[in-house]
């Protein structure tokens, strides 16, 4: 939200009144979340430099070296009063400005969780042309929905050392292939899409 001196402001910059949508940007923009326009003065203060940083901050995340086999990339989301008022929208926000900084670091290419249609859902939605295997229960590994499990696609595994995984597949190609217990699906590129959406259109009506 603009203070009550920003219209002025912005008025006498322009020359002119400010449309709805002019001042509802600005509102955006100009936000604690967006620009730090609070807390920017204080952020200057900080030492951004030094022989561990590997990238400092900017539109994305900080990179620190941790060790000469790691390093981590450290993010913060301004999102008190929001999470306050909506803790999980406010959260679910927050944990999407983190996503977005792994992506932008090119070592994670995707990532989503299981939430909204289980795995088939999401490998449509981040990974349409990929070969996956899944040795388990077809119905329980493709569309067990859960916040808890995340599909992530990586250039090299050694982006998740440390952390709890199981490979399933690999992206590339032209379809998904679906490698079961059972036997062998093989989907055409948006064929299972669009089954998704008119499944979804059913249970709308």
């Amino acid at each position: 939200m603009v203070s009550a001196q920003d219209p002025g402001l912005l008025r006498k910059a322009l020359g002119r009144d400010l449309t709805d949508v002019e001042l509802a940007c600005f509102e955006n923009l100009w936000s604690e979340h967006c620009s730090y326009r609070s807390t920017r003065p204080l952020l200057r203060t900080l030492p951004t430099a030094g022989s561990e940083v590997l990238l400092g901050p900017g539109d994305d995340a900080a990179i620190v070296r941790f060790s000469d086999t790691c390093a981590l990339a450290i993010g913060m989301e301004s999102h008190n009063h929001p999470s306050y008022v909506d803790p999980y929208d406010g959260a679910a926000t927050g944990v999407g400005g983190i996503v977005r900084d792994l992506v932008g670091d090119g070592r994670v290419t995707a990532a989503t969780d299981l939430s909204r249609g289980g795995l088939l859902a999401a490998l449509v939605k981040v990974a349409p042309g990929s070969d996956v295997t899944l040795a388990g229960d077809p119905l329980e590994e493709l569309f067990a929905e859960t916040y808890g499990r995340f599909l992530v696609a990586v250039g090299d595994e050694s982006a998740l050392a440390g952390v709890e995984h199981r490979i399933v597949g690999k992206v590339g190609g032209d379809r998904l292939t679906l490698r079961l217990k059972d036997g062998t699906v093989v989907i055409a590129p948006g064929e299972l899409e669009a089954a998704l959406t008119a499944t979804t259109r059913r249970m709308r009506y």
